[in-house]
């Protein structure tokens, strides 16, 4: 019984280290990142207050010294810019990440190939330790270790490149659902102007026969006047 405390009283307490350490970073996050906005803001500023003094400079038809003018500002900029890069890369470390030298994707820290854009990953001795064995005693150890993690290797690899295959295969069966639709749009609307042509046709020759209808008709009314007009005539 007094070991299942024990264990219970330890897992209670290894939790509570965790989300006290989850909660320390997260804190530590927010803190880096609304520094890094004030940093941000501050060369916002500098930038506006060089380029008035550029500006004003430009109207008193003043030449400009960037070393005496500029200087101070320009190394300010400089310093700013520099404690975001150190604030960005601790995030990144609380967060337990890395950045990809080539296309700044962020990855895991034991990745050897980027799964963006498949540079091969410089990795640091402790992340070497972490990837394999501490000890190696013989040559065949050596060499299966050695081939395992180059099958690990080229198994990331070929799985970056089958990713970039399907975006790029993807693509293109969009791009020919795209050109089937705009055909097949195309076809309904040369299909459409067709029976509307045809329509109307139908509807002028249906106004002409309509036409003749009348002058017939109109002609029997005529005919039939005169002659009714004529019987009259002869009664009389």
């Amino acid at each position: 019984m007094g070991n299942i405390i024990n264990n219970i009283s330890k897992g209670a307490l290894n939790t509570y280290k965790y989300a006290a350490e989850s909660a320390g970073k997260i804190a530590r996050e927010i803190k880096l990142k609304a520094q890094m906005s004030s940093n941000k803001a501050q060369i916002k500023q500098l930038y506006e207050d060089i380029g008035k003094n550029v500006y004003e400079k430009y109207l008193l038809k003043e030449n400009i010294d960037i070393d005496s003018d500029f200087s101070s500002d320009c190394s300010m900029i400089d310093v700013l810019a520099g404690e975001i890069e150190e604030m960005r890369m601790e995030i990144l470390s609380l967060k337990e990440l890395k950045q990809c030298p080539k296309c700044n994707y962020e990855i895991e820290l034991d990745y050897h190939y980027c799964p963006n854009c498949g540079c091969e990953q410089d990795l640091t001795e402790e992340d070497m330790k972490n990837d394999g064995p501490a000890t190696i005693e013989t040559t065949d150890n050596i060499d299966k270790t050695l081939k395992r993690q180059d099958n690990s290797n080229n198994e990331i690899k070929k799985e970056a490149n089958d990713e970039n295959m399907k975006d790029e295969k993807g693509k293109h069966l969009n791009y020919k659902n795209n050109l089937r639709k705009e055909n097949s749009i195309e076809e309904d609307n040369l299909e459409q102007s067709e029976e509307n042509d045809i329509n109307k046709d139908n509807f002028e020759d249906d106004e002409e026969d309509d036409e003749e209808d009348d002058e017939i008709e109109e002609d029997e009314i005529e005919n039939e006047n005169d002659i009714d007009y004529e019987d009259t005539e002869d009664d009389e």
